[in-house]
């Protein structure tokens, strides 16, 4: 199964990745390989969420950040 972690790793690393994300969502995450389960948390998971979910792939001693930039 694929991990978030590297799904979100694509996604914010890839221009074009994420220009064909931003137009259907849905069909890349199902082509990435994510989980209906994985996919949901990604469209509607809080940032703990999804941290959480990282780490859990990860591992305990993972550093998750996240940054928003304007």
């Amino acid at each position: 199964m694929a991990k978030v972690a590297d799904f979100l790793e694509k996604v914010s690393s890839d221009e074009a990745f994420e220009a064909k994300f931003d137009k259907n969502p849905k069909k890349v995450m199902d082509e990435f390989g994510l989980s209906e389960d994985q996919q949901h948390l990604i469209r509607t998971g809080t940032a703990k969420k999804i941290r959480d979910a990282v780490k859990d792939e990860l591992g305990k001693d993972a550093l998750v950040l996240m940054v928003k930039m304007h």
